[in-house]
């Protein structure tokens, strides 16, 4: 019976915890293959760009209004040219309530962000 409990209980904090930092099981896969990816080096083209060759950081997430939108202002805030979109929001929407309460807390503003649909977004060379 204990071991049943001891089980029950490991289950349900490694469900806990894979929901508090991966969102769902399918997420900490997304994120080990990514993971895979840099290790192997597919990725080093896009980690290490020429920054003479960039005109301007794109940051991209799925709904614009947390990630992507806090990460632009942090490279604005350090004079990059940027901008940011998502892969599944509604132009127009705004920053999650509590990105917005978090951003003062690095010397940002997200009051103002509207997020950017990838359909939206204006593509440069």
């Amino acid at each position: 019976m204990k071991q049943a409990h001891y089980s029950t209980t490991l289950t349900s904090r490694l469900k806990q915890v894979i929901d508090t930092n991966h969102g769902t099981f399918r997420g900490l896969v997304r994120t080990g293959l990514a993971q895979l990816e840099f290790l192997l080096g597919r990725l080093k083209k896009h980690t290490h760009p020429n920054g003479l060759l960039v005109d301007r950081l794109v940051f991209v997430c799925l709904g614009n209004i947390n990630r992507s939108a806090f990460a632009e202002q942090v490279a604005r805030s350090l004079s990059a040219n940027t901008c940011s979109i998502g892969l599944s929001t509604t132009t127009g929407a705004p920053a999650f309530d509590k990105a917005i309460e978090t951003a003062p807390l690095f010397g940002l503003d997200l009051s103002h962000h509207r997020a950017t649909n990838l359909k939206d977004y204006a593509f440069r060379p």
